[in-house]
Parts: structure tokens; sequence; C-alpha cells
């Protein structure tokens, strides 16, 4: 996804989100999106959760053990 479109997306959730009221439940791999529009991540690896909180806990440690290819 180009980065333009990306800023749209989360333009666009947080907007829903905001003016509506609505919950999204959105599933992204891209962590610059997900602290950009999520309050709340749950990291799922390989069907077991790995990973839960508010989005300001998703801290570098847990992205690079879960989300870093090797």
């Amino acid at each position: 996804m180009s980065p333009w479109l990306e800023e749209e997306m989360g333009n666009l959730i947080r907007r829903l989100n905001l003016d509506y009221g609505l919950t999204v439940l959105l599933l992204e791999q891209r962590v610059s999106l997900i602290r950009r529009v999520a309050d709340y991540f749950l990291l799922l690896h390989r069907g077991r959760n790995v990973a839960q909180g508010r989005v300001a806990q998703l801290d570098d440690l847990t992205i690079n053990k879960w989300l870093t290819v090797n």
C-alpha cells in the first residue's frame, strides 16, 4: 500500500470511530498504521495470543520479537 493510501485509510478509520462511534476491527501488520489509528492491539502468532494491550504498550521489544522478519 502506498504511503498516501495508508494515510487516507488511517484517516477514514479514525473518522469512523470518532465521528460515528464505530468500533473497527483492523487486521494489520504495519506498525506505523496500528500506532496511528488503534487504541488496543492483540498480536497473534500461529493462531495464539502472544501479546495484547493498549497501543502505547506496544514496545520495540515486542515488535522485534514477533513482527520482525529474520
